[in-house]
């Protein structure tokens, strides 16, 4: 017979077992649980990169569909330097910080618009903005931008400025303020404001304070401090003077001086700048600019920006970059035909290249006549001529626009690749 007591340590022994089989089926059905806690603890699953895929598409697709690239959260770069802040305005100039005196500022506004406008294709024409491509877009758009908020501390226009000692600015009349300013950009905020009556620049700090009201007298006990304040007030408008280079920018803010005659065919240095496309379609802007109510902005004063925006725009020339999509074939004996001339320049500088990247970056150019890749010995004393053109070219028994013909293959035709060529430079490479 069984004893009492093996009879208890038996049940015991069966309750032990069943407890045991029933945290191994707990712990099994908990596996993908436990395995992930330990996964978790010994390595950390990696961020998620901000894609902005919560829009439908990552960042490079939106770059590349839109041509636009969104600034990322806390981007902002610097909220004191005009040309910076433009750049990721919506960034810096966010929530409290659109109270900052550059991001109230109405030229700055103004250009943030232009931008978003370019963006849109509502500013250069559909034909350059369609000849240009996303990728080109956004670096013309932002280029423009760049130039066009770079207006508030390099503008080259001057007011005449009488500096003052022992003056304040009563604060009910401050317009605004920037910290990290410099003279010439504290001027220059002045400058563009017509309700501007003066501004101090704290030599000590770098901040710039500009007033609308009559400056105060301090008192006597201040005179020490004084030395840490430049103090200056407004006297009147005068017109400065744009000098520089003449790159796309200063021939447009000077249109009428240097544009008056593209048609010249030496000596014209002006003409590939003047007749190209975009340069008509920022002419266009410019003239929509005269005649926008720009806050903050006087009659002399929206003229000088508006040109100022003119030459903004025309830099966008310097900035195409199509090159992947053309080439040039064999150049051929023939002559440009006059009529249908875009540009022609005689310049000493020239090279082969140069001439064909001009008219590669214009939307309006399908060949290029020129002697820059000849010999020295075709090409006599000559001086080096590259002209652009629309069509195609003649033979030598047609009319030429050249002075004198050179005997050679001057003609250089502007083809668009193809994807058979794309194949054939592959196979061609094996």
């Amino acid at each position: 017979m069984i004893k009492h007591n093996e009879i208890i340590q038996l049940g015991l022994l069966i309750l032990f077992i069943s407890i045991l089989v029933y945290c191994i089926i707990v712990m099994s059905k908990n596996e993908g649980y436990y395995s992930y806690m330990d996964q978790e603890v010994v390595e950390k699953p990696e961020e998620p990169e901000n894609d902005f895929k919560s829009e439908g598409g990552s960042y490079k697709d939106l770059e590349k569909e839109s041509g636009k690239v969104k600034p990322a959260q806390g981007s902002c770069k610097s909220n004191t330097d005009p040309a910076t802040l433009c750049l990721t305005y919506d960034s810096c100039c966010a929530g409290a910080n659109g109270n900052n005196c550059l991001c109230k500022n109405h030229i700055i506004k103004d250009c943030v618009k232009m931008y978003e406008e370019c963006l849109e294709n509502k500013y250069l024409s559909d034909k350059n903005m369609s000849y240009l491509g996303n990728e080109n877009k956004q670096k013309v758009c932002r280029g423009i931008l760049k130039n066009c908020c770079g207006i508030v501390k390099d503008i080259k226009i001057d007011a005449n400025y009488q500096q003052v000692k022992m003056k304040y600015g009563d604060n009910s009349d401050e317009i605004c303020n920037v910290d990290g300013s410099t003279p010439q950009m504290c001027q220059n905020m002045c400058n563009l404001n017509k309700d501007c009556k003066g501004y101090i620049f704290n030599k000590a700090s770098s901040e710039c304070n500009i007033y609308s009201g009559e400056f105060l007298d301090k008192r006597k006990a201040y005179a020490k401090g004084d030395d840490n304040y430049q103090i200056f007030v407004k006297e009147g408008f005068e017109s400065g003077s744009s000098g520089g280079d003449l790159d796309a920018m200063n021939i447009c803010k000077n249109y009428d001086e240097k544009c008056g005659d593209t048609g010249k065919l030496s000596g014209n240095t002006n003409a590939c700048v003047c007749k190209h496309s975009i340069t008509q379609d920022c002419r266009n802007q410019y003239q929509k600019c005269l005649k926008k109510d720009i806050e903050g902005l006087n009659g002399k004063l929206k003229k000088k920006y508006c040109q100022n925006m003119f030459g903004s725009c025309c830099q966008a020339i310097n900035n195409i970059d199509v090159g992947e999509r053309f080439k040039y074939e064999e150049p051929i004996g023939g002559a440009g035909i006059s009529s249908n001339m875009v540009c022609y320049q005689e310049d000493a500088g020239l090279n082969l290249k140069k001439c064909q990247t001009r008219c590669t970056n214009n939307p309006d150019c399908n060949y290029i006549d020129t002697n820059t890749g000849l010999p020295q010995k075709l090409r006599g004393s000559g001086n080096l001529y590259c002209g652009l053109y629309k069509g195609s070219p003649s033979s030598y028994n047609s009319d030429s626009t050249m002075k004198k013909r050179t005997i050679g293959d001057t003609i250089y035709i502007k083809k668009e690749i193809t994807e058979k060529d794309k194949i054939k430079e592959e196979l061609d490479k094996d």
